[in-house]
């Protein structure tokens, strides 16, 4: 039997398809039957499985037996070969991760029929027993692709700059992305495009000022509300702007009317 800490896989009472299903109908598509004592016994935990696993496709060569299993959420998910006399066939998913084993009989697989050729199956031919199929955790990083989406293997070191902040948790082995933004990411972006990056001038007060009643001296405004601020005409009142300060070094400004 396939062990794995904490498993332990057991027939089930009277199932001699173990590890395959009690319905499985043991049928190419082209009508070719496989011996139940092909398959011996299973393991697969491939991330986001959600529905039966079963085998969609076995590839027989001159010496190799590549078998293929399927779900219907995804599609094909994970392939393995058998060379030789290989009893043990390690399970690797499209990014070649180890995400199961199956225990085959060679002898049976190789009487499948005259290398080469491809048997393929309908899900209800050759499905895996639910005990085989041990459920995973979707909300994994599936791959890294770079920007042509070729897959990157290998080493990766992930940096984190420009208001990114990447915190690893030892105790569970998990990356945490933190984007707290940064303040001069738009100057990076413009130097980065061979561009003259122009620092933004902000409204920090308006001052109106109005004649004073004494000798014509220009004099500070002491009201608020009620400035009219216009695109083009000094007569149109559609755009006006209270202005207050609630409190010091602040400016609040609140639009009423169309939005220009």
């Amino acid at each position: 039997m396939l062990n794995s800490p904490g498993i332990t896989s057991t027939p089930a009472p009277g199932n001699g398809r173990y590890p395959l299903g009690d319905t499985a109908t043991l049928l190419s598509l082209t009508g070719v039957p496989v011996p139940p004592q092909a398959f011996q016994d299973a393991r697969v935990f491939y991330p986001g499985v959600g529905s039966a696993v079963y085998v969609t496709r076995i590839t027989l060569a001159i010496d190799s037996v590549t078998i293929v299993l399927a779900d219907d959420a995804h599609g094909d998910i994970c392939t393995g070969t058998a060379r030789g006399t290989d009893t043990a066939v390690t399970l690797t998913d499209l990014y070649g991760r180890d995400v199961g084993m199956l225990i085959v009989d060679a002898t049976y697989l190789a009487a499948l029929g005259k290398p080469p050729a491809v048997l393929e199956f309908a899900p209800d031919a050759l499905p895996l027993a639910a005990a085989c199929v041990v459920p995973q955790p979707q909300l994994v990083v599936g791959g890294i692709a770079d920007a042509w989406a070729n897959l990157v293997t290998g080493n990766v070191w992930l940096v984190g700059e420009r208001g990114v902040v990447l915190a690893v948790d030892a105790g569970t082995n998990t990356i945490t992305v933190h984007i707290i933004g940064d303040r001069r990411a738009e100057q990076a972006a413009c130097v980065d495009k061979g561009g003259t990056y122009v620092q933004p001038r902000f409204v920090k007060r308006i001052t109106v000022l109005y004649e004073g009643v004494a000798e014509g001296v220009a004099e500070p405004n002491p009201l608020t509300g009620g400035i009219t601020i216009v695109p083009n005409s000094l007569t149109s009142a559609d755009s006006v702007l209270r202005i207050n300060n609630p409190a010091p070094s602040t400016l609040e400004i609140s639009a009423i009317g169309n939005i220009v």
